[in-house]
């Protein structure tokens, strides 16, 4: 009987610590959407940032806090606060925003100049030979197994 008293202990204050460690996580993810809402603002203010890139800014924003409350959900699933309708509306408003960001999603990773290799793609090349690259992609993947020899 009193170990059972103990393990109930230990579970509790394990989930206690993990909701401790989950808070702090939102409220730091939250400060950073504020902060990167308010350099937005500021940019925009100072005339740093016009148009366009604005609108792409805001969408990527806002698909980053709404994504970041929508991969917290399921702790909220016993809050008496948070509804059925919340989470579609969370849900149809990360849909909405990718669908507002597809669009720009080549641009937005070319502009930051990775290459290929440090994205793992075989997709974006610059030479155009991307079903070339696939083919050996998937020949050198170990999870395909010995494909040339089967051939």
């Amino acid at each position: 009987h009193t170990h059972t008293h103990h393990y109930t202990f230990l579970i509790e204050e394990r989930r206690d610590a993990a909701s401790r460690s989950f808070a702090l996580l939102f409220v730091k993810q939250s400060r950073f959407c504020g902060f990167c809402g308010r350099e937005l603002l500021h940019l925009t203010d100072r005339g740093d940032v016009q148009g366009t890139i604005v609108t792409v800014l805001q969408q990527l924003l806002l698909l980053f806090a709404t994504s970041t409350v929508m991969e917290g959900l399921a702790d909220f699933a016993g809050d008496e606060t948070t509804t059925s309708s919340h989470v579609r509306w969370i849900r149809n408003k990360v849909t909405q925003l990718l669908a507002e960001v597809r669009p720009r999603a080549v641009g937005l990773v070319d502009a930051f100049n990775f290459s290929d290799h440090f994205l793992g793609s075989c997709l974006g090349r610059f030479d155009g030979h991307v079903y070339e690259a696939l083919w050996q992609a998937v020949q050198h993947n170990p999870l395909n197994g010995n494909w040339s020899a089967r051939l």
